[in-house]
């Protein structure tokens, strides 16, 4: 209880007034500290036996998905209160493929996870979110900008 120290993990959670940790927060704190996460399934979706460090890397897997979509959804739900016209998962226009030297998704009907067009303006945005798991073995070494590359 002294002046800026920090007890507030000794503390019990209340959740009758709203005080309770959410899931993102535990899961964080236990994937940090190598603790077992608590509702993983013992199997993923793939059919491979799962754990938390599979369970991040896993494509087909869902916590990734599920973090993933997540994400997306809280992004489209804080522009949606700044911008008249937000949809996730929107097909993309077609584009002309000789236009860009940098990979871009140039499949018919390709998505992104969210459009937004910024108040009257006529111009489109698309945002795609990714998630990286930042801990991985095949990241190891890597610099945050060869990561993100």
């Amino acid at each position: 209880m002294e002046r800026k120290a920090s007890s507030w993990l000794s503390a019990s959670p209340i959740t009758a007034i709203g005080y309770a940790l959410n899931r993102e927060f535990t899961d964080a704190v236990c994937i940090s500290y190598g603790w077992k996460v608590k509702g993983i399934p013992t199997h993923c979706a793939c059919g491979k036996t799962n754990y938390m460090d599979y369970s991040l890397i896993c494509k087909l897997g869902g916590y990734t998905s599920m973090k993933h979509n997540s994400l997306r959804d809280s992004e489209a739900e804080i522009m949606r209160k700044v911008c008249k016209d937000v949809q996730t998962e929107p097909t993309l226009p077609p584009i002309n493929k000789n236009e860009f030297e940098r990979k871009v998704n140039t499949v018919d009907n390709g998505r992104l996870d969210i459009y937004e067009k910024l108040c009257n303006c006529c111009e489109k945005t698309f945002f795609d979110i990714r998630i990286t798991h930042l801990t991985s073995l095949s990241y190891s070494g890597k610099s945050l900008a060869e990561i993100y590359q």
